[in-house]
C-alpha cells in the first residue's frame, strides 16, 4: 500500500512538473512571439520612408530588403551576428529580394525569461524543489527498506534450533539437567543472533 501511494505522488509530482515547464515555456514563446510582431509592424509601418529601421527588439531579428539599387534593413544589420544561431527566409521574386532572420529559442533566452518573469520562475523553482524533496524522502524510504529486508532472519536456521530445543525438552526426563542447560544455550544463541540481525 506504501508503495502505491508513493508511486501516486509521483505520477503527480511528475504531472505538476511537466505542466508548470508548458505553462512557463507556452508564456515564454507567447511573449517571443509578441516581440517578434512588434518588429514586423515597425518594419511595415517604417517601409519605404527609411532604409535602416531601429527595430524594438532588434535581439530577435535582423531583416533586409532589396529592390533594384535600394536597400532597406533593420539597423542591426550592421552589427557582427552570428547567423547560425537564426532560422533564416529568403524569397527573391524578380528584383526584389527579403531576407528575414529570426533567433533560434533557446535554454539561455528561456533562462532569461524565467528570472524577468518571477512568477513563471517561481513556480518551476518551487515545483523543483518540491521534487528534490521528494525524490530525498523516497530514497530514505527505499534504505529503510532495505535495512529490514537485511533484518530478516534466515529461516532454516530458526527452524532447526528450535528443533533441537523442542528434542532436548521431550527428552528432558533421561537427561534432565543437561538438557536444560544445553534449551538454555541455544535459546541464548538464538536471542543472540536475533538481536545481532
Amino acid at each position: 500500500m506504501k508503495r502505491l501511494i508513493l508511486l501516486g505522488i509521483w505520477l503527480l509530482l511528475v504531472f505538476f512538473t511537466i505542466a508548470s515547464f508548458y505553462v512557463s515555456y507556452s508564456a515564454f514563446i507567447t511573449e517571443r512571439d509578441r516581440k517578434i510582431a512588434e518588429n514586423i509592424t515597425t518594419i511595415l509601418m517604417a517601409l519605404p520612408e527609411k532604409k535602416a529601421i531601429l527595430l524594438p527588439h532588434s535581439e530577435l531579428m535582423v531583416f533586409k530588403v532589396i529592390k533594384g539599387k535600394e536597400m532597406y534593413m533593420s539597423a542591426n544589420t550592421i552589427k557582427p551576428t552570428d547567423y547560425s544561431k537564426f532560422e533564416a527566409a529568403v524569397k527573391r521574386i524578380g528584383d526584389l529580394s527579403v531576407e528575414v532572420y529570426v533567433k533560434k529559442a533557446s535554454i539561455n533566452d528561456f533562462l532569461v525569461f524565467l528570472t524577468a518573469n518571477p512568477i513563471f520562475g517561481a513556480m518551476l523553482s518551487f515545483m523543483f524543489i518540491i521534487y528534490m524533496s521528494f525524490f530525498y524522502l523516497t530514497i530514505n524510504e527505499f534504505r529503510e527498506v532495505k535495512a529490514i529486508k537485511q533484518a530478516r532472519f534466515n529461516k532454516e536456521d530458526i527452524l532447526k534450533t528450535l528443533k533441537a530445543i523442542k528434542v532436548l525438552l521431550h527428552t528432558e526426563k533421561i537427561l534432565k539437567e543437561e538438557s536444560i542447560n544445553k534449551a538454555k544455550t541455544l535459546l541464548d544463541e538464538t536471542i543472540e543472533k536475533l538481536e545481532n540481525k
